[in-house]
């Protein structure tokens, strides 16, 4: 659904040829330059917990050490749903943290600005980003419990302050990424729009220098490149259903390596 909803910034989006959009499930998405929405129209909450937050479910599974920093990269920032999410997931699992390394990467960057405007707003904002909040939180509802919107704010805030997220700008090489990843949430929109991040050359050499031992890779892609390239780096590669559906997705891991810690960054 297009048309006026009197978020704050919508006219911000406009200036950058982006139009917001309402999902099935009443969550947010941003359609650029008339092309692609960034999130399925049956619900970009819905589709972010069903990509990412599994990722983060499985990479957990065993009871990773606290002790031991856990880097995630949310490839493709858009509207922070996967951002907000991982917070949402360290929050409502009462994991430290200070043990969280995110790391962000978004061509258009001016994105980061109005996200972090929303950060610093204690009040009720009339934000597009108050509406992402509340679809991660209606999925994620099903099967935990409620985490109050401050609490996720100033937990981003935490991360930020506290030089725990990183918020870079586009990638123009594969060396651009920093690395290594345990949890990867691989969100570059569609070989239509950026082909090179999508190619053999590009995606080997990713799991190849900047992946950890033991990881969890999550796309809504399903592609021979990602198989043989998963093959390649001694990985499972899992198919899985695309969101309400969407044509399949990939799951890709290695989660039987020895835990070793990771530099600081």
């Amino acid at each position: 659904m297009k048309g006026s909803m009197g978020y704050r910034e919508e006219k911000d989006f406009k200036l950058r040829n982006y139009e917001i959009e309402l999902t099935g499930d009443q969550s947010p998405t941003l359609r650029p330059d008339n092309k692609e929405s960034m999130h399925h129209m049956g619900g970009a909450a819905g589709e972010s917990v069903y990509l990412y937050y599994e990722a983060l479910l499985r990479f957990f599974k065993d009871g990773r050490l606290e002790s031991v920093p856990t880097r995630v990269l949310s490839f493709g920032f858009g509207m922070g749903y996967n951002e907000i999410l991982t917070v949402l997931f360290y929050l409502k699992n009462q994991r430290d943290l200070s043990q969280l390394r995110l790391f962000s990467y978004e061509k258009d960057t001016f994105l980061y600005a109005l996200f972090n405007s929303w950060l610093q707003e204690r009040g009720s904002s009339q934000s597009v980003f108050d509406d992402v909040f509340a679809g991660i939180q209606r999925v994620t509802l099903s099967f935990e419990s409620q985490t109050l919107i401050h609490e996720v704010k100033a937990s981003l805030r935490f991360l930020l302050e506290n030089k725990l997220w990183m918020q870079n700008g586009p990638i123009h090489s594969v060396s651009d990424f920093a690395g290594p990843y345990d949890v990867v949430f691989y969100d570059a929109f569609s070989a239509k729009t950026n082909d090179y991040l999508w190619t053999e050359e590009f995606l080997g050499n990713f799991f190849s220098h900047h992946l950890s031992p033991r990881f969890v890779f999550s796309t809504y892609a399903c592609t021979g490149v990602l198989k043989r390239v998963a093959l390649a780096s001694q990985s499972q590669f899992e198919k899985r259903a695309g969101f309400k559906g969407k044509r399949d997705s990939t799951m890709i891991s290695r989660l039987a390596e020895t835990l070793t810690p990771l530099p600081e960054i």
